[in-house]
């Protein structure tokens, strides 16, 4: 028996290969957020994030600007993720390929994200997957320790158990995720790690291209 686990933001929602318009407004609504709070000018914002981010050993944008400026996670939805949303709900189309893949694997499935669980919860809908995933564990979830600290993983894992009603082996739970320092940190805490995006790393126990390609692979009929 296995468990999926998957990251959204990047792996199940790969933002920047299927949605570029969203991209591209959910970045400039984030420089001209994190310039109003932090004093900074728009164009020195990815500077500044790249600082922050080896200073807190994340990429998780609104756990950086809580811990640096004491911004509320509710406040950078409401200024950033809901603009976007707005979009979102115009462009985001049902996913039926990726819907019929997780309804082909007879295993439960989850999220694990640094991205706030609103969020997802939402474009889960319109991707039409939500109804595949046993639980959305967004960063609301996981603060005060996101990806890829240890706890994040083992708050998901208690919540996998929590599920199951059972225990399970930790490398019986597959992570799919696109960024190498969680996938690192994810190995490490015991999952079996699969790399989306980057074929060419040597990070993870799998690497493919995308998430069709992984599910593919690891349950094809």
């Amino acid at each position: 028996m296995k468990f999926l686990l998957m990251d959204y933001e990047g792996c199940l929602f790969p933002i920047i290969e299927k949605h570029p318009k969203i991209g591209i407004i959910y970045k400039e609504a984030k420089r001209r957020f994190i310039s109003e709070v932090s004093g900074v000018e728009k164009d020195n914002v990815s500077d500044l994030l790249k600082r922050l981010r080896i200073k807190y050993k994340t990429d998780a944008t609104p756990y950086i600007l809580n811990r640096e400026y004491k911004v509320e996670i509710d406040s950078y939805i409401e200024n950033v993720y809901k603009p976007v949303l707005s979009i979102a709900k115009k462009l985001v189309k049902k996913d039926d390929k990726l819907k019929e893949r997780l309804e082909e694997i007879d295993y439960d499935k989850a999220v694990l994200s640094n991205t706030p669980r609103y969020i997802i919860e939402h474009l889960a809908k319109l991707q039409g997957i939500r109804d595949q995933l046993s639980f959305i564990m967004g960063l609301e979830d996981i603060m005060p320790t996101p990806k890829p600290y240890k706890d994040a993983y083992k708050k998901a894992y208690e919540e996998i158990k929590k599920s199951l009603n059972r225990r399970i082996n930790k490398k019986d739970v597959i992570y799919f995720e696109d960024n190498v320092e969680n996938i690192r940190s994810a190995g490490r805490f015991g999952f079996t790690t699969v790399l989306i995006g980057d074929t060419r790393s040597k990070c993870g126990d799998f690497r493919f291209k995308d998430i069709y390609k992984a599910l593919s692979y690891f349950f094809e009929d």
